[in-house]
């Protein structure tokens, strides 16, 4: 399963890392900066990502699930990311308190500026223009968003991130890299674009299902991300252990991506996966079309409600310090443990539980590469079973993933 990443972990000279870096970096600037406006100032390095990996939905089954006494008792931990799961889950009804940490100040403020925008007094197609694509982006960051962020979010957005502040931060340069590199590969390959998909015949289709599931694209693709995610700075800072691991999985995740995205837009055809969906306009597009949750006009009416309880915290989870009724009744660690193996992950799941949840508290892991139901029973959790998390999971790199997703409780 890992043959090809890790022989390329083998046998990738520093030299050799950096010319194939060079010329993958040129195709991932130009894919990036398709279609985009001239005017676009590129690829943000401020963020790691702008849009969630993983599905909201999953963390809402969990959720709707659980059976508090009162709306607003559960007490909810997030790793912020993108963002969009750690609105979606406080705009929830049982959930009364959301802590969202991040080892990356600036993915709590791209949190910030996501719940501002939501918040604000803009009509939500001003928003999404804004967010999107930039528009009236200077006005409408100055005069209508600064005053609704805290102090440090404002000040990053008037400095250093002032270009995604101005030119939107869920523009098309910003795009994930998966998302990015598939559909320049597509393209470029096989001349199949997926913004088209829609008004693809039947053999084009079909054509596309085949790419996507063919075992030489995968390691095509594997070998075109390689230099991309390697070159990243996110990368370029991980332990040394913890890059070789990672590269190690580059094949696998590179073939659930492609063949996770069949999967999804095979259900699409038979009316079983939403027509019009979040996550699959983003990775057909480079950008949204469906909106989610939090910037529907029902979700901007509960966030205004609801936008004082949440509370961010900038470093590692280990960190954080709980008890009391400071503990949480949830805590969703999104795919932190992709990056270690599982027993590592296993003992510091265990920790973390011990030390931040209420008695029968219960944590969700994803892990892309899967195992996550082992790790979390290597960590003494009781696993639940037959939840099928993975259904409600909507992205290609978890949908039908089995074992990708696991939740399980703590005594």
């Amino acid at each position: 399963m890992f043959t090809l990443a890790t022989n390329l972990s083998r046998r990738m000279t520093r030299r050799t890392l950096s010319l194939a870096s060079r010329r993958a970096q040129a195709t991932f600037s130009s894919a990036a900066t398709n279609g985009q406006d001239e005017s676009s100032p590129g690829k943000s390095q401020n963020f790691m990502i702008v849009i969630n990996n993983e599905d909201f939905r999953v963390e809402t089954a969990v959720l709707n699930k659980m059976n508090p006494k009162e709306p607003g008792e559960v007490r909810m931990l997030t790793v912020a990311g993108g963002g969009d799961t750690t609105l979606a889950s406080l705009m929830h009804q049982h959930v009364g308190h959301v802590t969202a940490v991040d080892m990356a100040p600036n993915q709590l403020h791209l949190l910030q500026l996501k719940l501002a925008t939501a918040i604000s007094d803009l009509t939500t197609a001003e928003a999404v223009n804004y967010l999107v694509r930039g528009e009236n982006g200077s006005a409408i960051f100055d005069d209508k968003l600064a005053h609704l962020l805290p102090e440090e979010s404002a000040h990053f957005f008037q400095n250093d991130g002032r270009l995604d502040a101005v030119h939107g931060p869920l523009r098309l340069d910003n795009d994930n890299v998966f998302n990015v590199m598939l559909r320049q590969q597509l393209k470029s390959d096989h001349g199949l674009h997926l913004s088209t998909f829609d008004e693809m015949d039947k053999a084009e289709r079909q054509r596309l299902f085949d790419v996507l599931n063919s075992e030489q694209e995968h390691a095509a693709f594997t070998a075109l991300l390689v230099p991309v995610l390697t070159a990243a700075p996110w990368y370029q800072v991980m332990p040394e252990d913890m890059q070789e691991y990672l590269l190690s999985v580059f094949d696998f995740a590179a073939k659930i991506n492609m063949t996770g995205l069949a999967k999804v837009l095979q259900d699409r055809e038979l009316g079983i996966f939403p027509f019009n969906e979040f996550y699959t306009d983003v990775v057909l597009t480079g950008h949204m079309k469906t909106l989610p949750p939090w910037l529907t006009d029902r979700g901007r009416e509960v966030l205004r409600s609801k936008a004082h309880l949440l509370e961010t915290q900038c470093g590692r989870l280990e960190e954080l310090e709980g008890g009391g009724d400071a503990k949480f009744d949830l805590m969703t660690l999104s795919n932190c443990y992709d990056f270690v193996h599982a027993d590592q992950a296993a003992k510091s799941i265990q920790d973390l539980a011990s030390k931040l949840l209420r008695t029968n508290g219960q944590v969700l892991i994803r892990k892309g590469a899967g195992g996550a139901d082992e790790v979390l029973k290597l960590a003494g959790a009781h696993v639940s079973e037959g939840d099928d998390l993975d259904l409600h999971d909507h992205t290609q790199l978890f949908y039908q993933h089995k074992g990708s997703i696991a939740l399980g409780s703590f005594d």
